[in-house]
């Protein structure tokens, strides 16, 4: 049982109450919540389920990993899921996808930075009346949030740095952030035709390409030493 301000709170949605009223609302939150959760993980899991699993039921799954997966969901929303449910952070969906895992392979997510209310909003600590703060990329967010997670591969054996490489996002767009928190998965290549593919070649390819986020991906390559010390003798 959570407290908010000296007072126990007997779910998320009491979360969701509390701030209402702090603000001057009665239930709007809560009832704007529900609803939207509802439509959120009915958009993304019916259409992962039509891909993947058509006979998985869409009234499944967790709110965080539809909002980070669906196109273009407002990046309120996104915060307001990860603060309700930071528990969903280190959890899987049906697919064996972690939220990084889903964010890092959206495109629409290219970009995208989130406002931050303050760190301690979440299920288990007071909410402060004034929360407001910076901008920060909401890739990066994730891995700041749960850094374990860029070293696990996806349900089909993909890593978030692979993912983020692929969908297109640049160096600043959350690259740098996975790679810090799983420095060794720039050795590990993709599997096409036969080919490994590295990180840094996939980063090359394609009309997202970035020469930044190439070069710093090679700059990050163990095998480069081996031609620094050879150079230097």
């Amino acid at each position: 049982m959570d407290t908010i301000n000296g007072r126990r709170c007997h779910s998320r949605l009491d979360l969701l109450r509390m701030k209402s009223n702090n603000a001057g609302g009665i239930h709007i939150l809560e009832v704007f919540w529900e609803k939207a959760s509802i439509l959120i993980k009915a958009a993304y899991y019916e259409s992962n389920n039509k891909q993947n699993n058509p006979t998985l039921g869409c009234n499944i799954g967790h709110v965080l990993h539809a909002c980070v997966g669906v196109e273009n969901c407002p990046s309120n929303i996104i915060e307001l899921a990860m603060k309700l449910h930071p528990e969903q952070l280190c959890e899987t969906d049906a697919w064996e996808n972690y939220p990084l895992h889903i964010a890092a392979s959206n495109r629409t997510l290219n970009g995208r930075e989130i406002c931050l209310c303050d760190e301690k909003f979440t299920s288990t600590t007071s909410i402060p009346a004034n929360s407001l703060s910076e901008q920060e990329n909401l890739v990066s967010r994730l891995v700041q949030l749960y850094p374990s997670a860029a070293k696990k591969p996806s349900g089909k054996g993909m890593m978030p740095l692979q993912l983020a490489v692929i969908s297109g996002k640049k160096w600043h767009e959350g690259v740098c952030s996975i790679l810090k928190a799983a420095v060794d998965i720039v050795m590990q290549p993709v599997m096409c035709n036969g080919t490994r593919i590295y990180p840094f070649m996939l980063a090359a390819v394609g009309d997202t390409s970035c020469l930044t986020t190439v070069y710093e991906l090679l700059r990050h390559y163990p095998e480069l030493r081996r031609f620094e010390t050879s150079a230097n003798v």
